[in-house]
């Protein structure tokens, strides 16, 4: 059984895996990284599946307190 975890994005909010050798999981998350502006809103919005429902379910958590 393979138990290595895959590499996720740099992007600190991303929860995506990368391949080898990559940083980012995107265009968006390298910008986000490299020139983070302050108008844009906290979190990663990617928009990939995976950081979708992370996004989603911590929102859901977060309503149901």
């Amino acid at each position: 059984m393979n138990t290595t975890a895959l590499p996720r994005c740099a992007h600190p909010a991303c929860t995506c895996t990368v391949s080898v050798g990559d940083a980012y999981c995107s265009e968006h998350c390298r910008k986000r990284v490299e020139s983070p502006t302050s108008s844009e809103p906290k979190g990663c919005q990617c928009g990939h599946p995976e950081c979708d429902a992370v996004r989603a379910e911590a929102e859901r958590m977060k309503r149901s307190r």
